[in-house]
């Protein structure tokens, strides 16, 4: 689908939602659509790689990237820091490519208060329920059970939270069924 305008469009979604699947997926069905990958404190996962899934930096570097004023949004989720960077969405947008960006609560709420010039979709990525989240977090096996018990704890959180969120072009999608989550956020992202 061609795409009218260049949006900034945000996948927001507690850790084990889904986020990087569905971004996968609509990336490979949006051929006109651009990723921004963040940089990230913490450890690669089995099977990530340097530049396509995160920049994995060190604290002080992450920080000295803050000092500099290089990310457009940044956050601490879960003890770890998570980053856009901002010359890769300018050099998007001044392109007229939409860009997406997949993003937790906090560096969503950075970017809604940023008066950007340019159209915005914030998409929020539901479980089917808390139960099934620990379920998936479980079942990647990347976490310890403590950081799993993290990990739900703060999930709790951010949904409470995305139910007071009203932000004009903001839209919840429960992943229950994943190709139906990804056909409804082709749809968000194309309209």
């Amino acid at each position: 689908m061609v795409q009218k305008s260049a949006k900034l469009i945000l996948l927001i979604g507690p850790s084990g939602v889904g986020k990087g699947t569905i971004l996968h997926k609509i990336l490979k069905e949006n051929q006109n659509l651009n990723y921004s990958v963040s940089v990230t404190t913490r450890a690669k996962r089995a099977g990530e790689l340097e530049g396509i899934n995160y920049f994995f930096t060190s604290q002080k570097k992450f920080d000295e990237l803050i000092r500099q004023g290089r990310f457009l949004e940044w956050a601490e989720y879960a003890g770890q820091k998570y980053g856009t960077l901002k010359e890769t969405v300018l050099e998007y947008l001044e392109k007229k490519q939409s860009i997406v960006l997949e993003i937790e609560l906090e560096g969503a709420k950075a970017l809604y208060k940023k008066k950007l010039d340019l159209e915005k979709r914030f998409i929020f990525i539901y479980p089917p329920s808390l139960k099934e989240l620990e379920k998936r977090l479980s079942e990647r096996k990347t976490e310890s059970l403590e950081e799993i018990a993290l990990r739900i704890k703060t999930a709790q959180e951010e949904l409470a939270n995305y139910e007071k969120i009203n932000w004009e072009y903001s839209f919840k999608v429960v992943n229950e069924v994943l190709e139906e989550t990804c056909q409804k956020i082709s749809q968000i992202i194309n309209d």
